[in-house]
């Protein structure tokens, strides 16, 4: 039988070779991902787009956002705003920008919240009512885009005979904590599965989409039942890329960082919230993709600190107490490092993988108390409970 530190090198062997799998994944993603060809000019017989921005207390952004939607190179479209019953300046915001451009502006004033919905779901389903494009692109309000933005990814969509196109865009981080918990994104995305078989391969129960851009031909965001098949589903986005797939269909993610700047969240306690909104709903709700998510935070990227810390202070330096938890963490860093690199994130986050592991475990743990509790999960001032 085996003896422990022989069991333990297995162990350190085991998760390198993890890593570096997750490592060489990342780098293949990164070649094979899509880079949204820059267009500065409309198509000729360019569809109507009809760009629907929901918007609830964004006062910090909306302006922004907005004015950049209305200055895009691509005349075949129409700008409509939905104010989500907001409480501070957005409405204030609108108004003005309203009268600065009334004729290719469109402000909705939301109705009520019914039961049984998300607030942005609900308030991206009045948009598409009042829609009139053949093509719909929901984004948010805390987006800025570039004048080549629409004119680029019409034309991908009409290059690629697209039925859904989502982008990832060149996310802004300012604070720590953003950059820290904002790359995980990044790293769900690229370091575990072909990007290919996420996009289309249906039997594989993982989707990957952005809401901050979801640009749909109309008849496919109809064949699938549009915002009002996820009414109730907090993270939306995710679940469209799922349900594409279940019917037939597929969301293609391209690189729009040239074209697309986006400010999530600017505190520490936005991005404690905003993803323990997201995290435990993303993972279905289902208590064995929780335990698997936190055994692998857990031992690919926060064990190889400990490891390597007890060797320092022990003097033990052996391959499985700290040459391979080095190298684990040198793997885990280079991951971070060709992300970065590819998104214009800063570098310097590369360093602090271990620590940014343990605060998303944090904030996964948080995310299942907030599902299972009384008032549920809180958002903008609304609370939605578990169905």
């Amino acid at each position: 039988m085996p003896t422990i530190p022989v069991l333990l090198l297995i162990y350190q062997c085991c998760i390198a070779l993890a890593l570096l799998g997750m490592a060489a994944m990342t780098l293949y993603n990164l070649r094979r991902l899509t880079k949204v060809p820059l267009r500065t000019s409309t198509l000729a017989n360019a569809p109507f787009v009809s760009v629907l921005v929901p918007a609830r207390n964004e006062e910090r952004s909306i302006r922004a956002c907005v004015e950049s939607l209305l200055r895009q190179a691509y005349e075949h479209c129409e700008v409509v705003v939905l104010n989500d019953n907001s409480t501070d300046a957005t409405g204030d915001i609108l108004h003005d920008l309203l009268v600065q451009f009334p004729h290719r502006l469109r402000i909705i004033n939301g109705a009520e919240l019914p039961e049984g919905w998300v607030g942005k779901n609900w308030a991206c389903h009045q948009l598409y009512e009042a829609a009139g494009g053949n093509i719909l692109l929901f984004t948010d309000a805390d987006t800025v885009h570039k004048p080549e933005m629409l004119a680029s990814t019409i034309a991908l969509m009409n290059e690629r005979s697209l039925g859904c196109l989502s982008v990832i865009p060149h996310e802004i981080m300012d604070t720590t904590a953003e950059r820290m918990i904002l790359p995980f994104v990044h790293i769900s995305f690229l370091a575990y599965f072909p990007i290919g078989a996420i996009m289309t391969e249906a039997r594989l129960p993982v989707g990957a989409a952005n809401g901050q851009f979801m640009m749909f031909r109309r008849d496919i965001y109809d064949h699938i039942g549009g915002h009002k098949a996820l009414k109730n589903n907090i993270v939306e986005d995710i679940f469209f890329a799922r349900r594409l797939k279940s019917f037939g269909h597929s969301v293609f993610v391209a690189d729009a960082s040239h074209l697309v700047d986006c400010r999530m969240y600017t505190s520490f306690s936005e991005v404690f919230a905003g993803f323990s909104k997201n995290l435990y709903p993303a993972m279905s709700a289902r208590p064995a993709v929780l335990a698997l998510y936190l055994l692998m935070n857990t031992s690919l990227f926060a064990a190889p600190l400990v490891f390597l810390l007890a060797a320092i202070a022990s003097g033990f330096y052996t391959p499985a107490f700290f040459f391979l938890p080095l190298v684990q963490l040198l793997l885990a860093a280079g991951i971070r490092l060709m992300i970065a690199r590819r998104f214009r994130m800063p570098l310097v986050q590369c360093l602090f993988h271990p620590p940014a592991a343990l605060l998303n475990m944090a904030i996964t743990i948080n995310s299942v108390l907030w599902y299972y509790s009384p008032s549920g999960m809180q958002w903008k001032g609304r609370q939605y409970k578990k169905t």
